[in-house]
């Protein structure tokens, strides 16, 4: 996946600045909160097996807008489908599921049985979160920081995971 950032200037090294900026920034993100790597927090968390985690205010921040979002979805939108891709295979270019392991795995998935009290979260044995649907923005963390230093006119799009996370210059 990718994330991309579109933006026209016309200083040249201030081009490579924020593009070396966005860079750092969205593979800080990924490192930190990827399913898919052994020394991110969100490994660490699932490596609880039911214990206490304590997190870092980014991270608390995530998982209150995850909380508020399964509160306004009615448990539509829920941090802890993270689990289910391990029902998935993707494999050049085919993307299916294993239906045989979905219902297993649909016992591990419900927001109402993690127990948050900030900075602490304890998953229950099994669960996994998937910031996916929220970490993605990153961008706008990242849109933030480009405004503040007086860059406008930018868009910034993300796909999949930040992993090998481009820049166009145009």
């Amino acid at each position: 996946g990718n994330i991309n950032f579109f933006f026209f200037t016309t200083d040249t090294r201030l081009a490579d600045r924020i593009a070396e900026f966005a860079r750092a920034e969205a593979a800080r993100i990924d490192r930190k909160f990827s399913r898919y790597r052994d020394d991110s927090v969100v490994h660490a968390l699932h490596a609880g097996r039911g214990r206490p985690f304590e997190v870092d205010a980014e991270t608390a921040r995530l998982i209150e807008f995850g909380a508020a979002l399964w509160r306004l979805s009615d448990g539509r939108f829920d941090l802890t489908s993270g689990v289910l891709r391990h029902a998935w295979r993707f494999e050049e270019g085919v993307c299916a599921a294993d239906t045989s392991k979905i219902q297993d795995l649909l016992g591990h998935i419900g927001w109402q049985r993690v127990r948050w009290e900030p900075p602490f979260i304890t998953l229950p044995e099994g669960m996994e979160l998937d910031f996916g649907g929220i970490g993605k923005d990153a961008r706008k963390k990242i849109g933030d920081a480009l405004s503040a230093v007086g860059l406008t006119g930018f868009e910034a799009r993300a796909i999949g995971t930040l992993s090998g996370g481009q820049m166009e210059r145009m």
